[in-house]
């Protein structure tokens, strides 16, 4: 029974689905709901856009009625027509209505950019997670397979005599403690790869291996502060949201000021009335259907300033935004720089880890060819080997903050 659950975990390893980043990435845009309802957002705003546009053209309508007059006759009577009607002048409102349309179809399509952009991170960040619970796993599993043979080395001294028993104790239960952290890794690696699933909707069943992070894709020379400070606070992503806001509010004041000019439409219509049958209203003679145009004129010209207040009102409100637009890209200037100092801050961290690895593993190896000849006691040998392997996850975890504070500078500056 045992030789079977050993192949059938040999075979969920070698048949594990490995996934690098960006293909992980694809997988959560193709599968994540968010960006589906901000799409389904875009689309619908281009419909609202394609409908204002059409709402400029003429409209044309069929009218049909019939009435009966009851007197000392009964007459009936059925009348129709063919109407066309066009707006002529609106003071703007029409026009502003396809301008506001269009900033906010515009402002959906940024605001998708803005969520593939906050997805990225959101993979990215569970991503790591799964990367790091890789490799505490595989620090513990190592640590268990050198203690191990170690144990068995040190029981054929004890038998030899020629090493205290209590030797042998420590050994076991430092190796007994490890077996119950890599106990504890396996769940955190499942919990963490199930999180991953999760958010990239697969298969919860499904086995999945994360690939390493290429840190040669990081290209530090590429990053000129000042420079992406300049772009971003013209071009960037938030600051496209901000001026596109201030847009349509904008077009929304214009479109109240239309409200102190006329409407005027015009009107045309062939009409076919007054006949006794409804065939007849139809298929009546040519000299029996006439033509008929006129023009509409409607003007609100005295409301006790009403109209004028919400106008005031609503140029206010472009105001206050201008001031929050300016106060964003404030805060949006500082989280650049912080996240530009934070890289290099952390890339100087991942060598000075690089470098306590590097030493520790040398020690650790020294002492351990002391412990084998009997040089050293279990406790500095022990001691050693925790030394190297606090400082290898350490430093791997430095090269993986490394890779997201750059992606999050990266992002920062779209």
């Amino acid at each position: 029974m045992k030789k079977i659950f050993l192949f059938l975990l040999i075979i969920n390893l070698t048949f594990a689905r490995e996934i690098s980043f960006e293909e992980a990435l694809e997988i959560a845009k193709k599968n994540n709901r968010n960006l589906q309802i901000q799409e389904l957002t875009v689309n619908q705003k281009k419909l609202e856009k394609n409908s204002k546009v059409k709402e400029l053209l003429p409209t044309i309508q069929i009218n049909s009625s019939y009435e009966k007059i009851e007197n000392q006759y009964e007459d009936e009577k059925f009348n129709n027509s063919l109407k066309a009607k066009q707006t002529i002048f609106s003071g703007g409102e029409k026009y502003n209505d396809v301008k506001l349309a269009k900033h906010n179809e515009e402002l959906e399509k940024i605001n998708l950019y803005n969520e593939e952009n906050y997805l990225r991170i959101k993979v990215l960040e569970s991503y790591i997670q799964c990367l790091y619970n890789k490799e505490i796993l595989l620090v513990y599993e190592k640590s268990y397979e050198d203690k191990e043979k170690e144990l068995e080395r040190q029981v054929e001294f004890r038998n030899l005599g020629l090493v205290d028993k209590t030797e042998v104790l420590k050994l076991e239960s430092s190796l007994y403690q490890t077996q119950g952290k890599i106990l504890e890794a396996k769940n955190n690696l499942i919990t963490g790869n199930l999180a991953l699933k999760t958010l990239l909707r697969i298969d919860p069943r499904e086995k999945i291996q994360v690939k390493e992070l290429d840190l040669k894709t990081i290209q530090m020379k590429n990053i000129v502060l000042e420079e992406d400070i300049k772009n971003t606070l013209k071009n960037g992503v938030q600051s496209k949201i901000l001026n596109k806001n201030i847009d349509i509010k904008e077009s929304e004041t214009s479109k109240k000021l239309s409200s102190f000019f006329p409407k005027v439409s015009a009107e045309y219509s062939y009409n076919n009335i007054n006949k006794d049958k409804f065939s007849g209203s139809f298929s009546g003679h040519q000299d029996d259907w006439e033509w008929r145009a006129g023009i509409s004129f409607e003007w609100d010209i005295f409301n006790f300033g009403s109209d004028m207040d919400i106008y005031r009102s609503s140029k206010l409100d472009v105001e206050k935004l201008k001031l929050t637009r300016d106060e964003e890209l404030d805060n949006l200037r500082k989280n650049m720089i912080n996240a530009y100092n934070n890289i290099f801050t952390l890339e100087k961290s991942m060598e000075s880890n690089r470098k306590a690895f590097e030493t520790s593993l040398e020690t650790y190896n020294i002492e351990k060819e002391k412990y084998e000849n009997r040089l050293i006691d279990t406790i500095d040998y022990l001691k050693a080997e925790e030394d190297m392997m606090r400082t290898k996850v350490e430093y791997y975890n430095s090269k993986l903050n490394y890779f997201l504070a750059y992606e999050k500078y990266m992002v920062l500056r779209k």
